[in-house]
């Protein structure tokens, strides 16, 4: 059988496998072990070393960590503090409850590193906030989902450190050049708001537009003194984004010390101010925190796999 009908058989099966809704690792690695049987089982010995090799890097450290440092804020109400904070802010500027939605979906991204955590934090909350305040369920939706995409660029993001262990690229300038980028993302995703509701404020649509923003005049104002005192739960936060980057960028630690430093602090900040430190409260937390991170890591592991079938 010629090389170019096996690789068409291998992508062809591990494409029918992944769509039928397995998880991805089991797929990769399930089709990758069948190749190997079919076509060379001498080689089935390599499998274990290859599997091992591929986690046998300490800058993969830096994954379950950087999750742990995240699972606490998702576990409490500091996401939702987050976006409370944001809109009291910026509740007079056209569009405001969007760009909070955006600013908030960029720091909780700063924090995680991960798109579908950074969607499922805010989008939970700003949805229905947003819903309520009449924007359409396609708009707030496809807000949230494309503010989720801010994890794979902002660092520090999982998906850059595995093309840094994948490619030996240094982890933290692939960091240094995901901020500019990052911030810029955001920018653009805030003014792109903000022109969307000025000008469909002013243009006659009905009720099923794409982008239809109904005025339900919800009157809504907050103190000065109210959007100071909601800066305390969420500074701390803020303080580690600024510590880990200043960490990172300044030599002083590798991304894997910086991310513990983090962790720690992130579980000390929610135990504080949030009051969750019942042991049923924290293994919550740290199940979370397990769950994703073998799950990344078990796709990185079942895709070098499949790549050495070449």
């Amino acid at each position: 059988m010629s090389e170019y009908v096996i690789a068409v058989l291998l992508f062809g099966s591990a494409f029918i496998l992944l769509v039928s809704g397995i998880p991805i690792w089991a797929g990769l690695a399930g089709i990758s072990i069948a190749f190997i049987l079919i076509f060379s089982p001498h080689l089935l010995t390599t499998v274990p070393y290859v599997v091992f090799g591929s986690m046998d890097s300490f800058a993969l450290l830096a994954i379950p960590l950087f999750i742990l440092l995240s699972a606490p804020i998702a576990e409490s109400d500091a996401s939702k503090d987050l976006y409370e904070t944001l809109h009291k802010w910026l509740y007079k500027i056209p569009g405001g409850l969007g760009i909070a939605n955006m600013i908030g979906c960029g720091i909780f991204a700063a924090l995680c590193g991960s798109s579908p955590a950074t969607a499922a934090a805010i989008g939970g909350i700003g949805i229905p906030e947003m819903r309520k305040r009449g924007y359409s369920p396609a708009l707030s939706t496809g807000l949230i989902a494309h503010a989720g995409t801010f994890g794979i660029l902002i660092p520090p993001s999982i998906t850059m450190i595995l093309y840094g262990v994948a490619t030996e690229t240094s982890i933290g300038k692939c960091f240094i050049a995901g901020i500019l980028p990052g911030v810029l993302e955001i920018f653009l995703s805030c003014v792109w708001v903000g022109g969307i509701f000025f000008y469909r404020k002013y243009v006659p649509t009905t009720p099923d537009a794409i982008y239809y923003i109904e005025d339900r005049k919800v009157e809504e104002t907050y103190s000065w003194g109210e959007r100071f005192s909601s800066l305390v739960k969420v500074l701390p936060f803020v303080l580690i984004i600024f510590g880990i980057m200043g960490s990172l960028y300044g030599g002083w630690a590798t991304p894997s010390e910086a991310a513990g430093l983090g962790a720690v602090l992130s579980l000390f900040f929610v135990m504080t101010i949030y009051k969750i430190y019942r042991p049923r409260q924290l293994w919550g937390i740290f199940i979370k925190a397990l769950n994703e991170s073998s799950m990344i890591l078990m796709i990185m592991a079942a895709a070098l796999l499949f790549v050495c079938i070449f």
